[in-house]
């Protein structure tokens, strides 16, 4: 029986630790670990599109034809992915930004979502988003 109340009492305390120090991680330690990785998926994806190496031989002659036409095809197929591959690297930039802000914003859409159900809060907020 000794030993029943005293697991009891140790889960009892490790939930209650768990829930009061969530939000301190979540907003501490959680987000920098989320922006951290978010960041470097970000490094890696302009690692792998090479848009330096791509910047840096933008005017440069592809496959060594200097001629007028080689040079004026090479500079616009080389503009015009740059500005593809810029643009892809915007969007998935963008939503690694989605992705943070979601991060921050879940732990207050769970609380609301729970004192809405208790009754704790009247106020319906998806009645204004979807009418």
């Amino acid at each position: 029986m000794q030993v029943l109340r005293r697991a009891i009492t140790f889960i009892g305390l490790d939930t209650a630790k768990s829930v009061l120090f969530f939000m301190p991680w979540w907003y501490g330690s959680g987000r920098g670990k989320i922006q951290k990785a978010l960041l470097s998926a970000a490094k890696d994806l302009i690692r792998n599109l090479n848009l330096g190496t791509l910047r840096k031989y933008l005017f440069a002659p592809m496959y060594g034809y200097t001629d007028f036409a080689s040079r004026a095809i090479s500079i616009v197929v080389r503009i015009v992915q740059f500005v593809v591959l810029s643009f892809a690297a915007f969007v998935y930039m963008l939503f690694l930004v989605l992705v943070l802000i979601a991060w921050l914003l879940f732990p207050i859409f769970i609380l609301y979502n729970i004192a809405f159900q208790i009754g704790i809060i009247q106020f319906n907020f998806y009645e204004i988003l979807w009418g």
